[in-house]
């Protein structure tokens, strides 16, 4: 009898075994980007796990950023929309127009605010579509706050600050969370959407009356709910892209202290990703994706920047579209095939548009880090991209006041429609679309409910209007005397 459980013993110890060893196999077989024969057993083992195998999954679902809703909503996205521009220190409402009469209007001015993210908080309260919320990470100061502003009232109503992090360079929001990339940290925090700030509270506030250090002392600390870790600064998250099962990365990368390696050296420009939350199991970490080859773009150019995505139905390809910064460059990198069909593994890419460099608002007669441009900035609506070149200049010089260039690229056709020179007061670091901001607001009688509108009077407001003084009464006129006088004024 004790003989007879030995064996039976070994023989259900042999079945587990192999059982343990076919779905190690299966694991095996579908992380290395191979499925083969394998197809339908790798469908069954990603579904469990969470795991995006290619950028045709990726592509094939939804990808918000900041400046485009991938793939574009027919009900949200025109041409004709008014842009949001996030400046060094301005807060501008940019229509483009046609034949050169743009309407250009700043509503903000915070000197070297650093703004650097945007999004909107659905509510039911009607006088609620005229708040925005902004990130910014002002001065040198070692913190990110997210202010919210009331165009209506014309001023900052609210500060939240996101313990622990300093010089984010994104904040996008997707469904009910908002994803903030903390740059220096080389992390991305997720959070809940904060609470708009009463009415009572709205006319109370005086932010504007205070200068940087007291915001930050004044500003309500928030609650991350998850951080989703990685990378490190010398990596340089400056934006990203919410998909459903990760986070898309524009790793700008630069010289810093790497963990793994324990001394100072170049983390290389990337496009790469983090999984969602708890979607993996443990033994997927959270540098699953960067270390596959297949998943990560790092042929679109040097220092870049911004996340969007093209559709070329003629040559059956999906491109990633960004900013080749370091040449000041529109490019576009194939990653995936339209009808998901084709394999994708050439990753060839395409300069779309370069900058002359002989133009008088970005001409250079020093380089710095070998750059003499530097591109920052893209946002697509209606078919048209919109981004930002300016001098490539030392970070102490981007606190100084001085016009950028607005460029504006057909994509269909793949010429460029126009370049305008905007009065910024240093770099535009972020153009916001009117899709992001009114995405995810719900819909009645099958129309979309906007978060957020334009004031109609925003229009016949002046520039230096009191109510957007600030910095202790600096208003944006004595700001733009400063900037043709091209020195640096300083906050508070």
């Amino acid at each position: 009898l004790v003989g007879n459980n030995i064996l039976l013993f070994l023989v259900l110890l042999s079945l587990l075994l192999g059982a343990v060893l076919s779905i190690t196999s299966e694991e095996s077989t579908c992380t290395s980007g191979r499925d083969g024969e394998n197809a339908e057993t790798c469908a069954s083992v990603k579904k469990s796990k969470g795991y995006v195998n290619s950028w045709d999954s990726i592509v094939s679902q939804k990808i918000t950023t900041i400046g485009q809703i991938w793939p574009p909503n027919p009900k949200l996205d025109f041409k004709d929309n008014c842009l949001l521009l996030l400046t060094h220190s301005f807060l501008i409402r940019y229509c483009p127009g046609e034949d050169d009469e743009p309407k250009m209007i700043t509503f903000h001015h915070q000197q070297n605010a650093r703004f650097r993210g945007a999004f909107t908080v659905p509510s039911n309260d009607p006088t609620h579509k005229y708040r925005l919320w902004v990130l910014t990470s002002p001065g040198m100061k070692k913190a990110d706050l997210l202010a919210e502003f009331d165009l209506k009232l014309g001023k900052v109503v609210q500060l939240l600050r996101i313990p622990g992090t300093r010089d984010g360079h994104d904040a996008v929001r997707d469904g009910n969370s908002i994803f903030f990339a903390a740059t220096h940290n080389g992390y991305v925090v997720e959070m809940d959407l904060p609470t708009p700030a009463t009415a009572e509270e709205a006319e109370a506030a005086r932010f504007y009356e205070m200068d940087f250090d007291e915001q930050i002392a004044a500003a309500v600390n928030i609650t991350p709910k998850f951080i989703h870790k990685g990378f490190n600064s010398a990596d340089h998250i400056n934006n990203i892209g919410i998909h459903p099962e990760v986070i898309l990365t524009s790793l700008h990368g630069s010289v810093g202290l790497n963990p793994e390696q324990q001394k100072p050296g170049p983390s290389r420009t990337r496009h790469s990703m983090l999984p969602r939350g708890n979607l993996f199991e443990k033994e997927y970490d959270d540098l699953f994706y960067d270390r596959k080859s297949d998943l990560v773009v790092d042929n679109a150019g040097g220092s870049c920047h911004s996340i969007a995505f093209l559709e070329d139905k003629e040559n059956n390809e999906i491109k990633l579209l960004t900013l080749d910064s370091k040449n000041g460059a529109l490019v576009t990198v194939v990653v995936a095939s339209v009808d998901g069909s084709v394999p994708v593994n050439n990753r060839k890419r395409e300069v779309l548009w370069t900058p002359d460099l002989k133009h008088p608002v970005i001409v250079r007669k020093e380089r710095y880090k070998e750059m003499l441009v530097f591109s920052k900035g893209l946002a697509v609506q209606g078919g048209v991209a919109y981004f930002c070149v300016s001098g490539a200049r030392r970070p102490m010089d981007r606190t100084r006041n001085f016009s950028v260039l607005l460029v504006a690229y057909d994509l269909k056709k793949k010429e460029e429609l126009w370049v305008r020179t905007i009065d910024s007061s240093g770099l535009i670091n972020q153009i916001v679309t009117m899709e992001y901001l009114n995405t995810g607001c719900g819909e009645k009688n099958g129309e979309i409910s906007p978060c957020f509108e334009w004031p109609e009077d925003l229009e016949t407001r002046s520039d230096s209007h009191e109510k957007f003084r600030h910095n202790k009464g600096e208003t944006l006129e004595s700001a733009r005397k400063v900037m043709k006088g091209g020195r640096p004024r300083r906050s508070g």
